[in-house]
């Protein structure tokens, strides 16, 4: 079996002509850090078998960071092999400094150039000439290029090396400044006399990125996205799914019925089935819609173009505009989010990243968040779900500025990427990503929350002294009743008026998408022929809520610990320490912050004052601080021109 190595900066196309070869459907992004670990799988072509290992998106071979480490590493274990570098044409001067190095170490290298259609003044045959490898042109979206480009590797691995470029010296580079000028004289070779075009922002870039106009752009289009997630057709196609659900499990109860009785296994498959399951698929369009929307924004490059506007507000609380990354990850998956944080190699910012993780709304939390919304918000259902959203980023930031504060940085932080081309979004690769979600979304309903519903049943179902209750029996004399009620004083000054409510909210950590399930099965909302929004509302269910409790609720699952596979993933990369002080603090910050927003729900005085207060002293901190910044400012003296600054006159200025 023949193994192909892939490498490439980020941004360059890399994943997604791993995806064209190999026919997968990894996540490709314009991110450095999509892929964080090397990825391998084996296919066919022409007859032979080959397996193809996708290397983390890097720009240089020195080892800073943990992704360069991992694919150096490969590189040497597997010095023999073909390695396919790619390079995007758009940014081909600034790729060709890690060919340079490939060549270095002795690589066997073919040099795949991505979109290169998109640049026709370049010679890729001089190219190929000029470093010593085969150059093919492709476009990594194609499976007819990626027949050709394997051709070439399948052929090459067959020869001896390619011979060594007479522009790669014998010792290597003595420094970066060597490798440029060797690549300007490369690049000055194989174009075909084209005008050098002007560096500068195009005009989108001139709109999106203007200081005064990017936040309400941005502001406009998550408001949209949210519009059409959670708004008319989010319920429409959220509809579709519950009438379906409600005449598959009406016509299997009516045959279970007929055929076995109103027993055991009648009341497991509509209570833990139907009653649980159900009430989580119902949100499968919204979860599809938004992770669709977000993809139009990945692909058509203004999310990259987000994170490198939010890069300088971000510094001010510690992150970068690399953090950003994981944080929008965390708003699809806390464990997918917690693995991108190994790219970066400031192990300071590294920590504060993934403490803040917890506190970004996954989209496990989305049908909680619709439920609440659809059953005391409904005419306001879009704003308080966008507002919760906008809430976990607020409190991230707070959390990242008070460890800045605590814990300075070492080393500078910095963000380094390439802005990707605007371009129309590939539905295939979109639709493809939006399938994955989904499919991890069902595979979640028939796997954990299925095992979950069924433990929450038999919970349910009997009592301490595994006597079974029926369908009619209490919650309250049952096994899951009995451990809510040990644990219940803990959550009264929170507004949580069931024990039942505690029980959902540990069934959390399991899966957020529990959450619901368990509301779903506690209330008895198939039996009772009722949503689970409806439910809650009605002060007869085990689990209801008011107004200032719902809110209540909202906020503390907002923000208490992620699930237990995000747990794992926290556990791995930091250790049992980090992860067990990240579950401690989250729990704290949503018990803090949902006692506070329950009292103000209910009007209380004393906190409306205390708040008051807070914001009043944060107020003048500020204000404080900028005098202190501008009496700093105005002493100061410029090296470059030895003029003091501010209110001096020109006298002062002369005599200095």
């Amino acid at each position: 079996m023949k193994k192909i190595l892939l490498i490439g900066n980020p941004n360059t196309g890399k994943t997604t002509l791993f995806n064209t070869i190999t026919r997968s459907n990894e996540h490709a992004g314009n991110w450095h850090g999509v892929t964080v670990a090397e990825k391998t799988k084996k296919f066919k072509h022409c007859g032979s078998e080959c397996e193809l290992v996708d290397l983390p998106g890097l720009y240089s071979i020195d080892t800073y960071s943990e992704e360069e480490q991992v694919a150096k590493k490969c590189l040497e274990e597997n010095r023999e092999e073909v390695v396919i570098n790619i390079c995007d044409a758009n940014h081909l001067a600034r790729n060709l400094k890690l060919t340079l190095e490939l060549l270095h170490m002795g690589a066997n290298v073919v040099l795949a150039v991505n979109m290169a259609k998109e640049q026709k003044e370049i010679d890729y045959e001089a190219l190929g000439i000029e470093l010593g490898v085969p150059v093919v042109p492709i476009d990594a979206r194609k499976k007819k290029s990626a027949k050709v480009l394997l051709d070439v590797v399948l052929s090459q691995s067959k020869k001896e090396k390619s011979k060594r470029s007479q522009h790669i010296p014998v010792s290597g580079f003595q420094n970066a400044d060597e490798i440029f000028r060797q690549i300007k004289f490369i690049m000055r070779k194989v174009k075909k006399g084209a005008k050098e075009q002007k560096a500068g922002l195009c005009f989108m870039d001139r709109i999106v990125t203007n200081r005064f106009l990017f936040l309400p752009i941005f502001v406009l289009v998550m408001g949209l996205v949210f519009f059409l997630t959670f708004g008319p057709v989010g319920a429409f196609l959220s509809g579709i799914i519950g009438v379906m659900s409600d005449i598959t499990a009406e016509k299997i109860l009516s045959f279970v019925g007929v055929h076995l009785g109103e027993g055991a296994i009648f009341g497991f498959l509509e209570s833990a089935i139907f009653g649980g399951l159900s009430s989580v698929l119902e949100f499968l369009p919204q979860v599809a819609l938004l992770f669709f929307c977000l993809g139009v924004l990945e692909d058509s490059g203004f999310l990259p173009r987000v994170a490198y506007m939010m890069d300088g507000s971000l510094k001010k609380v510690g992150l970068t505009g690399r953090a950003l990354f994981s944080i929008l990850m965390g708003f699809g998956c806390t464990t997918t989010a917690m693995m991108t944080t190994r790219g970066m190699d400031n192990p300071k910012l590294k920590k504060r990243t993934a403490f803040v993780l917890p506190f970004m709304s996954c989209s496990a939390k989305l049908p909680i968040f619709l439920v609440i919304a659809s059953a005391f918000f409904a005419e306001h259902k879009v704003l308080v779900i966008l507002g919760l959203y906008f809430l976990s980023i607020i409190v991230g930031i707070f959390v990242s500025a008070i460890s800045a504060k605590i814990s300075a940085n070492q080393a500078d932080n910095y963000f380094l990427m390439e802005l990707p081309k605007y371009r129309f979004p590939s539905i295939k690769k979109i639709l493809g990503d939006t399938w994955r979600h989904v499919l991890s979304f069902l595979t979640k309903v028939g796997t954990i929350i299925l095992l979950s519903s069924t433990v929450i049943w038999m919970l349910m179902s009997f009592s301490p002294s595994f006597e079974y209750l029926g369908a009619e029996g209490s919650v309250e004399r049952s096994i899951l009743g009995a451990l809510g009620n040990l644990i219940f004083p803990l959550f009264q000054p929170l507004g949580i008026s069931s024990a039942m409510t505690v029980v959902a909210i540990l069934t959390g950590f399991v899966g957020k998408e529990m959450v619901v399930s368990t509301i779903g099965i506690v209330n008895g909302v198939h039996e009772a022929g009722m949503s689970v929004a409806e439910s809650i509302c009605l002060v007869s269910s085990p689990i209801h809520f008011s107004f200032a409790s719902a809110l209540s609720f909202a906020v503390f699952i907002l923000l208490y610990p992620p699930c237990e596979s995000a747990f794992v993933a926290t556990k791995r990369e930091f250790g049992w320490k980090f992860a067990g002080a990240s579950v401690g603090f989250g729990f704290l910050m949503a018990y803090v912050m949902s006692f506070v927003v329950f009292h103000i729900a209910l009007g209380s005085r004393w906190m409306m004052i205390m708040l008051g207060a807070i914001l009043l002293a944060i107020i003048i901190r500020l204000v404080i601080k900028f005098k202190h910044r501008e009496k700093q400012k105005s002493c100061e003296v410029c090296n470059d021109c030895n003029k003091l600054c501010g209110k001096h006159t020109k006298a002062q200025q002369s005599g200095s």
